[in-house]
């Protein structure tokens, strides 16, 4: 048990003063006695020694009303404490405190129905051999592999000055008409997506007196891929239909 010290050389006969009292408080201490294996005192300050707190020392009930409970758990509980050698410290819950996440391609979240603890969730990496009911998240490498390698992707037509597509591996296909009334004619592309590369352009001229079918044969392409101009075999054409193949 602890023990306080003090003046202790007091003789019989001796007067009670101001002055013996106040060297009795002055000097009054605590010192370590039986307790000594489990603290430590110095000039009167009390210490924990290293391992003087066993097992048998601490909480161990499994009440929810006793022991750290979440609400002695300060939201963002990264706090910088002053040690007794006056060094600073910085304690709380850290990552490394928490339960490991079992396996590589892990996420916390829960797909478990309803409100609850804490799941692991796998991360697909391979969207071709799972199950769309798979209660899965896929990686960003996954899903583009997938989207370029999708053989029934339908994609949607946007029409503007003329109606173009474009493929999930990159290839556009640009189609429209163009009035025409000379031999030779330019015709600009829809601007709102450019080509970079053109591998094919298919032609059809058209006269809309008689529904006649006409000749129509490709001049030139411009350099910024913008524009084409085309040759017809009469001057009575109305309209020609392309269909442009590129990326």
């Amino acid at each position: 048990m602890a023990k306080f010290t003090g003046r202790n050389n007091f003789s019989n006969g001796d007067v009670i003063t101001a002055t013996s009292l106040n060297e009795i408080t002055n000097n009054l201490l605590l010192a370590s006695d039986s307790f000594s294996n489990t603290f430590t005192v110095n000039t009167g300050v009390v210490t924990i020694t290293n391992g003087g707190i066993t097992t048998s020392l601490l909480e161990t009930s499994s009440s929810a009303t006793t022991g750290v409970t979440t609400d002695k758990i300060a939201d963002d509980a990264i706090t910088t404490v002053k040690l007794p050698d006056s060094t600073n410290t910085t304690t709380g819950v850290t990552y490394a405190k928490m339960q490991y996440v079992s396996a590589t391609a892990k996420l916390l979240g829960r797909t478990t129905a309803g409100t609850g603890v804490v799941e692991e969730v796998d991360i697909d990496t391979d969207l071709a051999v799972v199950s769309s009911n798979d209660d899965t998240i896929p990686s960003a490498k996954a899903t583009k592999a997938y989207v370029d390698s999708a053989p029934n992707f339908v994609p949607t037509a946007v029409v503007a000055s003329t109606d173009y597509v474009k493929l999930p591996n990159g290839l556009i296909m640009k189609m429209g008409s163009e009035t025409v009334s000379s031999l030779q004619e330019t015709i600009t592309f829809d601007a709102t997506l450019a080509f970079t590369t053109i591998y094919s352009v298919q032609l059809t001229a058209f006269r809309n007196g008689d529904n006649t079918v006409h000749n129509a044969s490709l001049k030139s392409i411009a350099g910024d891929k913008a524009t084409m101009v085309v040759n017809l075999d009469s001057t009575d054409i109305d309209s020609v239909y392309y269909t442009v193949i590129g990326e």
